[in-house]
């Protein structure tokens, strides 16, 4: 039961589901956790997104965000405050089943309790600094692919931290800071290309689990 299918009225199967997110704010500059990525099989793929589920049934919204913060930003769980909820409903073509699907999608806005806190794998603070080596479980390197497309601008691999956080699964998103400059560009055009020139640059050499 996370979603429904039903048929319009011209006979077409249409599909409704419902998903919460979590928008994460930081203070200081007002940068956003977002999903930047997914790494699997060695390599990563490009995925521009706010961290988030979709609603099972009998689900509430608020339970959604526990459930993220629980099992996929478990770092940060007991860090964050949840603001307000905004609530909006729009269609989109399903990529995963190409069908035509009516989102109602809750929109948690929250900020950080502290500036102080840090994810798994960065040894510094969370800012816009130069990725520096894990002294951890976990590390991070940039690579330059060759050949391959060139990589996207120089403030991306260069100045961003990108922060793999395996959920309960065992999967394992690339997450970032991004300025509102920063989001903007990656979506308007020809944001995919420099999202998958960033994400050519990035090699994962070990995950921290949940212990």
């Amino acid at each position: 039961g996370k979603c429904c299918l039903m048929l319009n009225p011209d006979g077409e199967v249409e599909r409704a589901a419902s998903v919460a997110v979590l928008r994460i704010e930081r203070e200081d500059g007002g940068a956003v956790l977002m999903q930047v990525g997914r790494w699997q099989d060695g390599a990563a793929t490009p995925s521009l997104q706010l961290p988030g589920s979709k609603q099972a049934a009998g689900e509430t919204s608020e339970e959604v965000v526990a459930r993220v913060l629980s099992e996929d930003l478990w770092p940060l769980e007991g860090a964050v405050e949840v603001v307000q909820t905004k609530r909006e409903v729009y269609w989109s073509q399903s990529k995963g089943y190409s069908i035509r699907t009516k989102y109602l999608r809750n929109t948690a806005h929250a900020r950080l309790l502290s500036p102080s806190v840090v994810l798994p794998g960065q040894a510094c603070l969370l800012s816009d600094a130069p990725p520096q080596p894990s002294q951890g479980a976990l590390a991070l390197t940039w690579t330059q692919p060759s050949p391959g497309p060139a990589p996207g601008p120089e403030w991306i691999p260069g100045k961003t931290p990108v922060f793999p956080i395996a959920d309960s699964r065992g999967k394992v998103a690339l997450l970032a800071w991004l300025t509102p400059s920063d989001k903007e560009l990656l979506e308007g055009p020809g944001g995919d290309r420099l999202l998958a020139g960033w994400m050519a640059c990035v090699q994962v050499e070990e995950v921290a689990q949940r212990a």
